[in-house]
């Protein structure tokens, strides 16, 4: 049996699959069930994002998300996520996601994430095994995964980790 703090020493993140990004973002504005710091994926636009008010994309493409102003000098990933009132684990958290299933980031999320994290802690994720059609924990069934054109997105989704909620109040000075 676990012990409290045995109980509590990982913590879970939530994914949301949609067929689009326009999609992604209509359910973030009314879904409860998306909280603030899930990680939004949309295989069939390659966008890979985090869920706030006004989410955004840490991948090149961003479909119908917004994308990030450029940071300003000095700048750091934990500076960003404070302003937007999510943790830079959500930002890493997102930006993996996206390297697992080889969709490229953003460069400017890249390139912050390659600075010292200024005590952010490390990423933590499991694994979850989905199948064609199959749905990631949290998600609606109006959100299954839909792309599954080639054996490389197939293979890709397989590689997709575990899941967790963040509750914050969002902020809209960094969306651009």
């Amino acid at each position: 049996m676990l012990t409290m703090s045995e109980r509590f020493a990982f913590t879970t993140r939530r994914h949301h699959a949609f067929a689009s990004t326009g999609n992604a973002y209509d359910a973030v504005q009314c879904d409860e069930a998306i909280r603030t710091g899930d990680t939004l994926v949309v295989l069939a636009e390659e966008v890979v994002g985090v869920a706030m008010t006004w989410p955004f994309a840490v991948t090149q493409a961003h479909g119908h998300l917004h994308a990030l102003s450029a940071p300003r000098e000095g700048e750091t990933l934990a500076d960003i996520a404070r302003s937007l009132h999510v943790s830079a684990a959500d930002f890493e958290h997102a930006a993996e996601i996206a390297r697992r299933f080889g969709i490229p980031l953003d460069p400017q999320i890249e390139a912050l994430l390659a600075r010292p994290a200024g005590g952010a802690g490390a990423l933590q994720s499991g694994r979850v095994d989905c199948s064609e059609g199959d749905e990631l924990a949290g998600a609606s069934t109006a959100s299954a995964i839909t792309r599954a054109s080639s054996s490389a997105a197939s293979s890709r989704r397989q590689e997709l980790g575990a899941v967790i909620p963040t509750r914050a109040q969002p902020g809209a000075s960094r969306i651009a």
